[in-house]
């Protein structure tokens, strides 16, 4: 939502209706303010990015690895040295 004053904020809204006797609708619910997360998301994604960005430039072979023991993503280097492709991993 955008203020007059130009103040943006980020609205969460979640409500049930209530069909009343008459026919009218009752909403219950709430709007919470997610203005934070939002900016704490959005920063994430962008030190992602960039860790991303620096991650294929390492001119030495490089390969993440989850938890699970699957290669998750994996640099050019890491490519060329161990065969791997991305229809062999996920990336």
């Amino acid at each position: 939502m955008k203020f007059d004053d130009g103040t943006v904020r980020w609205l969460y809204g979640n409500a049930l209706p209530q069909t009343e006797a008459g026919g009218s609708v009752l909403w219950h619910g709430f709007i919470t303010d997610i203005t934070e997360r939002k900016q704490a998301e959005e920063e994430l994604h962008a030190s992602e990015q960039k860790f991303m960005r620096l991650f294929m430039l390492v001119p030495i072979p490089l390969g993440v690895v989850n938890k699970d023991g699957v290669i998750a993503y994996f640099n050019d280097p890491f490519t060329r040295v161990f065969g791997y492709t991305t229809t062999m991993c996920r990336r």
